[in-house]
């Protein structure tokens, strides 16, 4: 495959969940993303998530700016070296769905898929909490489960 795409591994986890592990709520840990509530979307440095830890997030509501509301959806992504990260939490029925990407780009990982990336010029829609300079994300092929998705990552 060429078009500028170059050769990686994708490490992709799915599971369930009513709690919110506590790595995640480590704001300094991650390089930006956001929080949406059941009234509104705040970054990393607009929410303070130590109130999120041990909470049952699908039943308790939480304190954002004065409300009591409820938790929908958690982004995060970072770079590390040799990867790049993501992970959403969102609301389903029951449970929230934690879904985390690993986009490496050392083609030699074991226990991963093979994919391809690429820059990509993501724009994010306008009243957005982040500008298209903020926004930056990667685009990943893997051709062994037909997927092809847009991973966040902040500055490249």
């Amino acid at each position: 495959m060429n078009k500028n795409f170059s050769e990686g591994r994708l490490i992709y986890q799915v599971s369930q969940t009513r709690k919110v592990d506590e790595n995640f709520l480590v704001t300094s840990a991650w390089a930006n993303g956001f929080y949406a509530f059941s009234h509104g979307e705040f970054t990393l440095s607009d929410f303070d998530t130590a109130q999120l830890i041990g909470m049952d997030l699908y039943q308790q509501q939480v304190e954002a700016k004065g409300e009591s509301v409820y938790l929908n959806e958690i982004n995060l992504w970072r770079h590390k070296k040799g990867f790049f990260e993501e992970i959403v939490l969102e609301r389903v029925p029951q449970h929230f769905m934690l879904q985390k990407w690993q986009l490496h780009t050392d083609k030699t990982l074991h226990d991963s898929l093979a994919c391809f990336y690429r820059k990509a010029d993501t724009t994010p829609s306008k009243g957005h909490l982040f500008s298209p300079l903020d926004l930056t994300s990667m685009e990943v092929i893997v051709p062994e489960k037909r997927l092809h998705f847009f991973l966040t990552t902040g500055e490249v």
